[in-house]
């Protein structure tokens, strides 16, 4: 199964999240890595908000308290939250690529900053659909 199929615990997949014509990175990670990696966590929020990239956040589980005040202050809105039955076995917080709903790359979020290669292919590819 592809990240793509993932359900949301709401019932959507997440290539519901990305519109057929759109390209989008989406971090998927465990409330908790947020802050072990919140160098590259800070980074895409940045790039968010500049609207260098369109940007989703899922989460592996519910943040507690003190996680969601952490998320309040990167300006990280939470996209959604994985049904605990789409987690693989062994996961890793990850950066995917999605194009047109299609995750087409995924690379594992990096303690020190986000992935040049997904940022590089969003732009690209986002400039391509304009």
């Amino acid at each position: 199964m592809d990240a793509g199929e993932w359900t949301l615990a709401d019932g959507a997949t997440l290539r519901e999240l990305v519109p057929d014509n759109d390209t989008a990175v989406v971090l998927v990670a465990d409330p908790g890595d947020c802050f072990g990696c919140s160098a590259a966590v800070g980074e895409w929020a940045t790039r968010r908000a500049t609207g260098e990239v369109r940007l989703y956040l899922i989460l592996t589980r519910e943040p507690t308290a003190a996680e969601r005040k952490q998320l309040a202050a990167f300006r990280m809105p939470v996209a959604g939250i994985l049904a605990r039955s789409a987690l693989p076995r062994r996961f890793q917080s990850m950066e995917y690529l999605f194009v047109g709903g299609i995750p087409v790359m995924a690379v594992t979020l990096r303690t020190g900053r986000s992935s040049s290669t997904v940022v590089k292919w969003a732009r690209t590819r986002d400039q391509a659909s304009r």
